[in-house]
Protein backbone atom coordinates (compact mmCIF):
# COMPACT_ATOMS: atom_id res chain seq x y z
CA UNK A 1 0.00 0.00 0.00
CA UNK A 2 1.10 3.55 -0.07
CA UNK A 3 3.03 4.80 2.61
CA UNK A 4 2.66 8.87 2.01
CA UNK A 5 3.74 11.34 -0.05
CA UNK A 6 4.77 15.04 0.57
CA UNK A 7 4.88 16.13 3.94
CA UNK A 8 8.56 17.21 5.83
CA UNK A 9 12.00 16.09 3.56
CA UNK A 10 9.59 14.97 0.77
CA UNK A 11 11.40 17.50 -2.30
CA UNK A 12 10.97 21.09 -2.01
CA UNK A 13 7.85 23.30 -1.69
CA UNK A 14 4.94 21.57 -3.74
CA UNK A 15 6.69 18.76 -3.86
CA UNK A 16 6.14 15.13 -2.45
CA UNK A 17 7.42 12.05 -2.68
CA UNK A 18 5.25 8.43 -2.93
CA UNK A 19 6.67 5.64 -1.03
CA UNK A 20 5.43 2.20 -0.93
CA UNK A 21 5.82 -1.45 1.18
CA UNK A 22 6.79 -4.64 -0.17
CA UNK A 23 6.25 -7.51 0.68
CA UNK A 24 8.95 -7.87 3.30
CA UNK A 25 8.00 -4.28 4.64
CA UNK A 26 10.84 -2.77 3.19
CA UNK A 27 10.12 0.38 2.28
CA UNK A 28 10.30 1.75 -1.51
CA UNK A 29 10.71 5.10 -3.54
CA UNK A 30 7.91 4.71 -6.41
CA UNK A 31 7.22 8.22 -7.62
CA UNK A 32 7.56 11.97 -7.00
CA UNK A 33 4.51 14.48 -7.19
CA UNK A 34 5.45 18.26 -8.43
CA UNK A 35 2.86 20.14 -7.72
CA UNK A 36 4.67 23.62 -9.11
CA UNK A 37 4.71 22.22 -13.15
CA UNK A 38 0.74 21.79 -12.76
CA UNK A 39 -0.68 25.62 -12.90
CA UNK A 40 -1.20 26.05 -8.66
CA UNK A 41 -2.20 28.81 -7.82
CA UNK A 42 -0.34 28.68 -4.55
CA UNK A 43 1.34 25.54 -5.28
CA UNK A 44 2.39 24.79 -1.36
CA UNK A 45 1.21 21.12 -0.50
CA UNK A 46 -1.37 21.21 2.55
CA UNK A 47 -3.04 17.55 2.71
CA UNK A 48 -1.61 14.06 0.71
CA UNK A 49 -3.86 11.24 1.04
CA UNK A 50 -3.25 7.83 -0.93
CA UNK A 51 -5.07 4.82 -1.93
CA UNK A 52 -4.33 1.31 -0.17
CA UNK A 53 -2.33 0.03 -3.69
CA UNK A 54 -0.37 3.49 -3.73
CA UNK A 55 -1.88 4.16 -7.12
CA UNK A 56 -3.60 7.25 -6.97
CA UNK A 57 -2.82 10.01 -4.53
CA UNK A 58 -4.61 13.71 -3.92
CA UNK A 59 -2.77 16.42 -2.90
CA UNK A 60 -4.39 19.73 -1.32
CA UNK A 61 -2.45 22.92 -2.14
CA UNK A 62 -2.18 26.49 -0.34
CA UNK A 63 -4.23 27.62 -3.67
CA UNK A 64 -7.31 25.79 -2.40
CA UNK A 65 -6.94 22.85 -4.91
CA UNK A 66 -7.03 19.20 -5.10
CA UNK A 67 -4.95 17.35 -7.77
CA UNK A 68 -4.93 13.91 -8.30
CA UNK A 69 -1.68 11.88 -9.86
CA UNK A 70 -1.02 8.48 -10.25
CA UNK A 71 1.86 6.60 -8.38
CA UNK A 72 4.61 7.57 -10.16
CA UNK A 73 3.88 11.16 -9.64
CA UNK A 74 2.25 12.32 -13.33
CA UNK A 75 -0.98 14.29 -12.82
CA UNK A 76 -3.98 12.62 -14.25
CA UNK A 77 -6.33 14.31 -16.80
CA UNK A 78 -8.87 17.00 -16.46
CA UNK A 79 -7.23 18.59 -13.29
CA UNK A 80 -7.73 19.89 -10.79
CA UNK A 81 -10.32 18.04 -9.24
CA UNK A 82 -11.71 21.08 -7.52
CA UNK A 83 -10.17 25.09 -6.91
CA UNK A 84 -11.36 27.79 -5.99
CA UNK A 85 -10.29 31.23 -4.34
CA UNK A 86 -7.97 30.39 -1.57
CA UNK A 87 -7.92 33.74 0.66
CA UNK A 88 -9.70 35.77 2.77
CA UNK A 89 -13.19 36.96 1.23
CA UNK A 90 -14.72 36.96 -2.09
CA UNK A 91 -17.46 39.54 -3.15
CA UNK A 92 -16.91 40.08 -6.92
CA UNK A 93 -19.20 37.63 -8.82
CA UNK A 94 -20.98 38.71 -12.00
CA UNK A 95 -22.72 36.23 -14.87
CA UNK A 96 -21.87 36.63 -18.31
CA UNK A 97 -24.85 38.14 -20.86
CA UNK A 98 -25.02 35.22 -23.09
CA UNK A 99 -22.80 32.42 -22.36
CA UNK A 100 -23.12 29.43 -19.48
CA UNK A 101 -20.40 31.14 -17.29
CA UNK A 102 -19.23 33.68 -15.10
CA UNK A 103 -16.73 35.57 -13.52
CA UNK A 104 -14.87 36.34 -9.88
CA UNK A 105 -12.43 38.40 -8.41
CA UNK A 106 -10.93 37.97 -4.98
CA UNK A 107 -9.17 39.22 -2.16
CA UNK A 108 -6.37 36.56 -3.23
CA UNK A 109 -6.07 38.94 -5.82
CA UNK A 110 -7.07 36.59 -9.00
CA UNK A 111 -9.81 37.07 -11.66
CA UNK A 112 -11.00 33.92 -12.69
CA UNK A 113 -13.63 33.03 -15.34
CA UNK A 114 -16.12 30.11 -14.43
CA UNK A 115 -17.77 27.43 -17.29
CA UNK A 116 -20.90 26.93 -15.81
CA UNK A 117 -21.93 23.73 -17.15
CA UNK A 118 -18.49 21.89 -16.77
CA UNK A 119 -17.85 23.58 -13.41
CA UNK A 120 -14.15 24.90 -14.11
CA UNK A 121 -12.42 26.97 -13.72
CA UNK A 122 -11.44 28.30 -17.89
CA UNK A 123 -9.11 31.41 -17.60
CA UNK A 124 -7.23 33.18 -14.98
CA UNK A 125 -5.32 36.06 -14.11
CA UNK A 126 -3.38 37.63 -11.69
CA UNK A 127 -4.21 41.07 -10.35
CA UNK A 128 -1.84 43.26 -9.01
CA UNK A 129 -3.93 43.88 -5.76
CA UNK A 130 -7.24 42.13 -3.74
CA UNK A 131 -10.32 42.89 -5.80
CA UNK A 132 -13.88 42.76 -4.42
CA UNK A 133 -15.70 43.92 -7.69
CA UNK A 134 -15.96 43.13 -11.34
CA UNK A 135 -18.69 43.39 -14.04
CA UNK A 136 -19.00 42.04 -17.12
CA UNK A 137 -19.89 44.58 -20.48
CA UNK A 138 -23.40 43.91 -21.80
CA UNK A 139 -22.11 42.02 -24.55
CA UNK A 140 -20.17 40.14 -22.80
CA UNK A 141 -16.74 41.01 -24.59
CA UNK A 142 -14.73 43.21 -21.64
CA UNK A 143 -14.40 42.69 -17.99
CA UNK A 144 -13.84 45.76 -15.51
CA UNK A 145 -12.91 45.38 -11.96
CA UNK A 146 -12.07 47.66 -8.92
CA UNK A 147 -9.20 46.73 -6.48
CA UNK A 148 -8.94 47.04 -2.47
CA UNK A 149 -10.19 44.74 0.22
CA UNK A 150 -11.34 45.68 3.80
CA UNK A 151 -7.84 44.83 5.87
CA UNK A 152 -8.25 47.04 9.36
CA UNK A 153 -11.98 44.94 10.42
CA UNK A 154 -15.45 44.63 10.42
CA UNK A 155 -18.06 47.94 10.73
CA UNK A 156 -18.03 51.35 10.45
CA UNK A 157 -15.98 52.04 13.35
CA UNK A 158 -13.39 49.81 12.23
CA UNK A 159 -9.98 50.92 11.12
CA UNK A 160 -9.48 50.58 7.58
CA UNK A 161 -6.36 50.18 6.25
CA UNK A 162 -5.58 50.98 2.18
CA UNK A 163 -2.80 49.68 0.47
CA UNK A 164 -0.37 51.30 -2.17
CA UNK A 165 -2.96 50.05 -4.96
CA UNK A 166 -6.37 49.66 -4.02
CA UNK A 167 -8.58 52.34 -5.86
CA UNK A 168 -7.37 51.28 -8.85
CA UNK A 169 -9.60 50.35 -12.13
CA UNK A 170 -8.73 47.78 -14.45
CA UNK A 171 -10.34 46.76 -18.17
CA UNK A 172 -9.81 43.48 -19.39
CA UNK A 173 -10.93 41.65 -22.62
CA UNK A 174 -12.66 38.33 -21.92
CA UNK A 175 -11.04 36.59 -24.33
CA UNK A 176 -7.62 35.77 -23.08
CA UNK A 177 -7.84 37.76 -20.30
CA UNK A 178 -6.11 40.81 -21.60
CA UNK A 179 -5.48 44.00 -19.92
CA UNK A 180 -6.67 47.10 -21.88
CA UNK A 181 -6.92 49.36 -19.40
CA UNK A 182 -5.36 50.06 -15.91
CA UNK A 183 -6.24 53.56 -13.74
CA UNK A 184 -6.45 54.22 -10.12
CA UNK A 185 -8.84 57.51 -9.39
CA UNK A 186 -9.36 56.88 -6.29
CA UNK A 187 -6.48 56.77 -3.11
CA UNK A 188 -9.11 53.82 -1.19
CA UNK A 189 -10.76 50.51 -2.37
CA UNK A 190 -13.63 50.19 -4.78
CA UNK A 191 -16.84 48.74 -3.96
CA UNK A 192 -18.84 48.67 -7.23
CA UNK A 193 -18.80 49.20 -11.02
CA UNK A 194 -21.40 48.56 -13.71
CA UNK A 195 -22.04 49.73 -16.79
CA UNK A 196 -24.63 51.35 -18.96
CA UNK A 197 -26.72 49.54 -20.74
CA UNK A 198 -25.86 50.30 -23.92
CA UNK A 199 -22.20 49.86 -22.84
CA UNK A 200 -20.97 53.34 -23.39
CA UNK A 201 -20.43 53.98 -20.17
CA UNK A 202 -18.66 52.71 -16.89
CA UNK A 203 -19.06 53.88 -13.51
CA UNK A 204 -17.22 52.80 -10.46
CA UNK A 205 -17.60 53.67 -6.83
CA UNK A 206 -15.73 52.94 -3.41
CA UNK A 207 -14.92 54.02 -0.03
CA UNK A 208 -13.89 57.63 -1.01
CA UNK A 209 -17.32 58.41 -1.53
CA UNK A 210 -17.16 59.06 -5.27
CA UNK A 211 -18.86 57.76 -8.68
CA UNK A 212 -15.93 57.55 -11.41
CA UNK A 213 -17.68 58.08 -15.15
CA UNK A 214 -15.56 56.65 -17.83
CA UNK A 215 -16.55 56.49 -21.59
CA UNK A 216 -15.52 53.25 -22.51
CA UNK A 217 -14.42 54.39 -26.40
CA UNK A 218 -11.83 55.57 -25.10
CA UNK A 219 -11.38 54.45 -21.71
CA UNK A 220 -10.95 58.36 -20.07
CA UNK A 221 -12.16 59.35 -17.14
CA UNK A 222 -15.42 61.52 -18.37
CA UNK A 223 -15.82 63.01 -14.83
CA UNK A 224 -16.63 61.80 -11.31
CA UNK A 225 -20.02 62.05 -8.73
CA UNK A 226 -18.36 63.90 -5.36
CA UNK A 227 -21.09 64.15 -2.92
CA UNK A 228 -24.37 62.26 -2.26
CA UNK A 229 -22.74 58.37 -0.91
CA UNK A 230 -21.27 57.29 2.33
CA UNK A 231 -19.61 53.86 2.68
Amino acid sequence: GARGAGGPGGGGPGKGRVWTLDASGARRRTGEIDVTRVGSAEAGVRAVSANAAGTRVLVGTLGAEIYEFDGSGRVLPDQPVIQGHYKDELWGVAPHPSRDEFVSAGDDATLRVWDLVGHREVSRAVLPAPARTVAFSPDGSTLALGTGADLGGVGRLAKKTYGPKDGMLLVYRREGLTKVKEDKPSPRLMRDAKFSPDGRVLAVGGHDEKVHVYSTASWTKSYEVHKGHAT
